[in-house]
């Protein structure tokens, strides 16, 4: 097995659509983990950050630990786009909060009395 393959067509929508689906599942399993520890409490975590840090992590896995890694990540075994894929999301992530009419670093948490 080599590190990574390289993407046959990066411009494919599939992989596009892999991505989404395989975050998707991802979400939905780590929101049913993390809410089974305190069922009446409130929660809040960001599915794309912990994603985005497991598949940086995933360049360097190898082996059992790489299979793992993206069984947990709901990822296919042949899925090698996956971080160019992740690349272009945060680019389109970033694009759309340059659109925002309000800038959220503008925004106060707690205005003053």
């Amino acid at each position: 097995m080599t590190p990574w393959e390289s993407c046959q067509d990066e411009t494919s929508r599939s992989w596009e659509a892999m991505l989404g689906e395989s975050l998707n599942e991802f979400s939905m399993k780590l929101y049913a983990h993390l809410s089974q520890s305190q069922p009446m409490k409130n929660l809040l975590f960001s599915p794309i950050s912990i994603s985005g840090v497991l598949t940086q992590l995933l360049l360097g896995a190898r082996g059992k630990t790489r299979r793992d890694m993206e069984t947990a990540l709901c990822l296919s075994h042949d899925f090698f786009c996956v971080h160019s894929e992740m690349k272009k999301l945060k680019l389109k992530l970033q694009d759309t909060l340059k659109m925002s009419p309000t800038p959220l670093n503008s925004l106060s948490v707690c205005p003053s009395l």
